[in-house]
């Protein structure tokens, strides 16, 4: 599953704990992670700064279409074309 070549543009919030405690309670159904991202600046001129986060993985195969509606993957596929 692991893949060191791999890459996935997306967005880091900064979250107090009680907000992370809050996500915590709502992804059920879900795995939390340690993981390192690369944040790009901006102005897209400085190099990446490495910051340590957490996300949440499915801890079992969707077996039918999971996952974010098409209206919203649109928005954010759009959205990285602009950049």
């Amino acid at each position: 599953m692991k893949d060191p070549t791999s890459m996935v543009w997306g967005y880091v919030y900064r979250m107090t704990d009680l907000n992370i405690e809050s996500l915590r309670k709502r992804e059920g159904g879900y795995d939390e992670a340690e993981i390192a991202v690369f944040l790009a600046s901006p102005e897209g001129n400085d190099a990446p700064t490495p910051q340590e986060t957490i996300t949440f993985i499915a801890s079992q195969e969707c077996p039918k279409r999971c996952g974010p509606p098409t209206p919203y993957l649109d928005l954010i596929i759009e959205g990285a074309k602009e950049k």
